[in-house]
C-alpha cells in the first residue's frame, strides 16, 4: 500500500501486510471498494493507507489531536470523503 510520505514501525507496516493479505483472500481476483471501520485508528496511517486503495474507512479515536492529525493527513493526500 503507499506510504504517503510517513514512516512506519515495524509492526504497523506488518499489520498493513497482513491485512492486505487477508483483503485478497476475501474478495480474490476482484478489488472492489470495502466499507472499514478503524477501532482506535490515531492519526489514520493505517487508515489513510486502505483508503488510498479505494476503500472507504471510519476512523474511531477518543482524541481529538489524533483526529485533527488524521484530519491533516487525508487533506494532504488528497484522500476526502474515504476517510
Amino acid at each position: 500500500m503507499a506510504e504517503l510520505g510517513r514512516r512506519r514501525s515495524v509492526s504497523q507496516s506488518l499489520l498493513r501486510s497482513l491485512l492486505e493479505s487477508q483483503l485478497r483472500q476475501l474478495i480474490p481476483g476482484e478489488a472492489r471498494p470495502l466499507e472499514m471501520v478503524d477501532l482506535g485508528g490515531g492519526t489514520g496511517g493505517l487508515a489513510a493507507s486502505l483508503a488510498s486503495h479505494g476503500h472507504t474507512v471510519t476512523v474511531i479515536d477518543p482524541s481529538p489531536d489524533a483526529l485533527a492529525s488524521l484530519d491533516r493527513r487525508t487533506a494532504e493526500a488528497h484522500l476526502g470523503g474515504r476517510v
